[in-house]
């Protein structure tokens, strides 16, 4: 009997760039979110974000190609929790509306806690490049995932209307962010914004 080939380890210079190249990404990925908070997008360069992260500016463009990779970074950064809480919203008993509606403020609590960085990554959706979309595609799945969990068991039950589960997704996120603009720019709470986001979706969903 043969003997497979051992696989080859990764040296220790190797193994070290790995967790130096992350530890930066980490640095810069936290002092971008420090710096947007305090001061806006707009109002931070990569220089200050650089300099708050002790490296060269110009290592903003080799690991996220710009400031505007850099912001789609901080949002992703936060993905994991706001899925867990999510999925947990989806999995609390209740009506299917009632479960909507507690996915709807995980959503809003989150978003809004950073303000600041929603409203630049809303304007660059518009114009990012077609790999950085695909990528926004897979991020927003296991998140619909869990709305057409909701939204099937609300048909299957009669509260809601039975739908293309994928285009009531994308409808529901689009209400979802506009429903958000009040407590951007008028200074209404999470709660409020869910609760007008949950009365335009009634109109949709409700049979």
């Amino acid at each position: 009997m043969s003997i497979p080939p051992r696989r080859k380890r990764p040296s220790g210079t190797e193994t070290g760039r790995t967790r130096q190249r992350e530890d930066t990404k980490r640095r810069l990925v936290e002092a971008a979110e420090a710096m947007i908070r305090e001061r806006g997008y707009d109002d931070v360069s990569v220089t200050d974000i650089a300099r708050r992260a002790g490296v060269v500016p110009s290592l903003i463009n080799t690991y996220f190609n710009g400031k505007a990779g850099l912001l789609y970074a901080i949002i992703q950064s936060h993905n994991d929790p706001q899925l867990a809480a999510t999925r947990a919203a989806a999995a609390t008993p209740g009506t299917a509306r009632e479960r909507l509606e507690r996915i709807i403020a995980v959503w809003a609590e989150g978003d809004l806690a950073r303000g600041k960085l929603l409203g630049p990554l809303i304007a660059l959706t518009w114009y990012w490049p077609p790999a950085t979309e695909a990528q926004n595609i897979r991020d927003r799945a296991p998140f619909f995932a869990c709305v057409q969990e909701v939204l099937r068991e609300g048909a299957a039950a009669g509260e809601f209307r039975p739908m293309p589960q994928g285009d009531t997704c994308e409808v529901i996120f689009a209400v979802y962010n506009w429903s958000l603009r009040p407590g951007i720019f008028s200074g209404a709470t999470a709660a409020e914004c869910v609760a007008l986001a949950m009365a335009r979706l009634d109109l949709l969903l409700k049979p």
